[in-house]
């Protein structure tokens, strides 16, 4: 399950992956959503994934990389901090960061929510 809430007070958006997520799940998760042509055009994202276990294939992270960089064409920038805590999501994080780098997303992978928080309040 994926949870979403936006503090407008810090300006971001708190994602919160909860128990298995799904390849369908993380593909809807990056595509466009009316609701947030209201979010900042320099977004800054906190994920949680520590509590979840992801479910996808490498092979899917491509599909994830294209649609995320299609939803992102309306910001200037987009900063997602990713806390994980498993070896196999660790890995997949690692991989999703090299699969098609983009002057506009940048992800980082954290092991800490507070390492998180630091870096996103650096952007």
């Amino acid at each position: 399950m994926i949870k979403y809430s936006f503090d407008s007070k810090e300006q971001i958006m708190y994602v919160n992956f909860s128990g298995t997520v799904s390849f369908e799940e993380l593909l809807d998760h990056v595509s466009p959503k009316e609701n947030r042509q209201n979010y900042p055009k320099r977004l800054k994202i906190l994920t949680n994934s520590a509590r979840a276990k992801i479910d996808i294939k490498p092979t899917e992270l491509k599909l994830i990389k294209a649609q995320l960089l299609e939803t992102i064409k309306s910001f200037d920038k987009v900063y997602d901090a990713f806390v994980v805590e498993g070896p196999f999501e660790t890995a997949l994080s690692m991989m999703y960061m090299d699969v098609g780098k983009n002057r506009k997303y940048e992800f980082k992978v954290f092991s800490s929510l507070e390492g998180a928080m630091a870096w996103l309040k650096q952007q």
